[in-house]
């Protein structure tokens, strides 16, 4: 008997829980209804955010769902009292609000305003830059400004600035660098004189360059000066004071010793000035295993070839050749050399290589020839 009175009760204890377990999951459940319409700072429905509601805690409500085209939401068969609203979607901060919902009456729809979020719309637009769509992430770029502060959207501006320069209209980049550079600090007004020296070196303006330059130098030392006085040299040897651009770029390399690129092109610099002792003392400085771009090897061999030391040319060419196997240019140029010299075998292999690798290159028609003659 005791053992089927105990059976009786836990059985009425596991019919209890079961009872019990539904009634707690439909809490939330009643006759009320809860319904809104969220859109945009602009007035737009936005479409596909996703819902949720719950009545005290996260898990006493029904499943979320998703605005429609017109950004409605609508949940039926709530109890009444103070709901949580949630509602997030991409590009915008998410929001939280209250719903008095009651199963007496109607409840008010609620009208929702999602705030755009400034860091989804730079991640975005820097996307687009970098695949080349530069309308696209200026739009993005000018609507993460909307919720900047001044300092923020002065960052941006350099971005917009960005985007014209690719896009070659360098006159609508210095308007964006110039207004951001009112709200920086000097740090970071030194890259953006930077770029907007760059825009006016493009322009050929570079007296105005030079003066983008230098107020930027005055805010960096180290590496950052030696770019600032490399791009200051560049623009006195497009003017033609190659003196002063020769002066400029020592200054940088004793400051930096092992700056690679200041190095090259002093050292080609140097070389057009037939000064081919001291640029070979300049390149000696150049860090072990660091190579010289293959446009300055080539530019030193063709005005060896063309001042008529053929020799001294090919050693250039040979090593254009070597370090840069798929520039047909360096096959083409030790051509001519081999050729000049005798060597026809030589040459005929370089000008069926330009061909093979670059066939619709400028030199074809004059190749096709030299390997007539070669061929005969």
């Amino acid at each position: 008997m005791m053992l089927r009175s105990n059976l009786k009760l836990c059985l009425a204890a596991c019919l209890l829980v079961a009872i019990a377990v539904p009634a707690v999951a439909q809490e939330w459940a009643g006759r009320g209804r809860a319904s809104g319409t969220v859109r945009d700072e602009d007035g737009n429905a936005v479409v596909g955010a996703r819902v949720q509601v719950y009545l005290r805690n996260p898990d006493n409500g029904p499943e979320g769902l998703l605005t429609d085209e017109k950004g409605r939401f609508n949940f039926g068969g709530l109890a009444g009292g103070a709901w949580t609203v949630l509602i997030d979607a991409e590009g915008y901060k998410p929001s939280q609000g209250q719903m008095n919902v009651t199963q007496f009456g109607s409840t008010k729809s609620a009208a929702i305003i999602m705030v755009r979020d400034p860091q989804f719309a730079i991640t975005t637009g820097d996307r687009l830059l970098d695949a080349g769509d530069y309308a696209g992430a200026r739009r993005d770029y000018n609507e993460a400004m909307k919720g900047l502060d001044a300092i923020g959207q002065a960052r941006l501006r350099s971005r917009v600035g960005d985007t014209y320069v690719e896009e070659g209209d360098l006159e609508a980049a210095q308007r964006e660098y110039q207004q951001a550079l009112e709200y920086l600090d000097p740090t970071e007004q030194a890259a953006v004189r930077i770029k907007l020296g760059n825009a006016h070196q493009r322009q050929g303006n570079y007296a105005a360059a030079r003066a983008e330059f230098e107020r930027a130098s005055t805010s960096l030392e180290g590496e950052g000066k030696v770019v600032v006085l490399t791009e200051i040299a560049k623009g006195y040897y497009a003017e033609g004071n190659v003196d002063q651009a020769i002066a400029t770029l020592k200054q940088a390399v004793e400051m930096a010793p092992e700056n690679i690129e200041a190095i090259q092109v002093l050292a080609d610099l140097l070389t057009r000035q037939g000064k081919e002792a001291e640029a070979a003392e300049v390149l000696a400085k150049l860090p072990e295993g660091a190579k010289l771009p293959t446009d300055m090897v080539l530019n030193i061999g063709i005005r060896l070839y063309n001042e008529g030391d053929t020799e001294k040319a090919l050693e250039y060419f040979e090593r254009a050749v070597a370090e840069s196997p798929d520039n047909g240019e360096g096959y083409y140029y030790r051509g001519l050399c081999l050729l000049g010299t005798g060597n026809n075998d030589g040459a005929r292999a370089d000008f069926e290589k330009l061909l093979e690798i670059d066939p619709d290159n400028g030199h074809r028609t004059e190749v096709e020839e030299f390997l007539e003659f070669l061929n005969q």
